[in-house]
């Protein structure tokens, strides 16, 4: 039996001590997946990094997937202690925006989500800035207030893929 379903790739990106965040996503996207997208026969297809992860040496391939994907969803935490700002995940971000904006390759969508913290390094805010001016900014402090986000971009990614009735 032939596929059927249009199937479209999203790039997780989440350095690490971001895996809860990961985690909740590929959750909400599984049961997001079965209740409204598998019924149109449309797939959204997670690629996300293990943990451990080496991002540094496999970042070539990540910029490959990133270039094949029809979404890419980036966190950073603002707790500076976790080192928010590694640069090859900053690098990863604008990989994607500049994916988005050629219009022979498929990103149609990219969303990065800050975590929130009383004490947001002045670098972290530049950051934040430079990336709202590109690309869908969000910022949430625990997981119970990404969750409903997460909800809306998967609406919003799936309302850009819809098949036509």
């Amino acid at each position: 039996m032939a596929n059927q379903f249009s199937i479209h790739r999203v790039v997780c990106a989440t350095p690490p001590g971001m895996e809860e965040e990961r985690d909740l996503f590929l959750a909400d996207l599984s049961a997001f997946s079965e209740r409204v997208t598998m019924p149109e026969w449309v797939l959204i297809a997670p690629a996300s990094f293990p943990t451990p992860f080496h991002a540094t040496i496999f970042q070539a391939a990540v910029k490959e997937n990133i270039k094949s994907a029809y979404f890419f969803l980036g966190f950073f935490s603002e707790n500076p202690g976790d080192d928010p700002t590694e640069p090859v995940y900053k690098r990863f971000v604008q990989w994607a925006i500049e994916c988005g904006a050629d219009p022979a390759l498929p990103m149609k969508w990219v969303t990065v989500f800050f975590k929130e913290s009383d004490d947001v390094a002045e670098e972290i805010r530049a950051l934040r800035g430079k990336f709202a001016d590109q690309c869908d900014v969000r910022t949430y402090r625990n997981l119970k207030e990404l969750e409903p986000q997460l909800q809306d971009v998967l609406a919003g990614w799936f309302a850009a893929v819809k098949p036509a009735p």
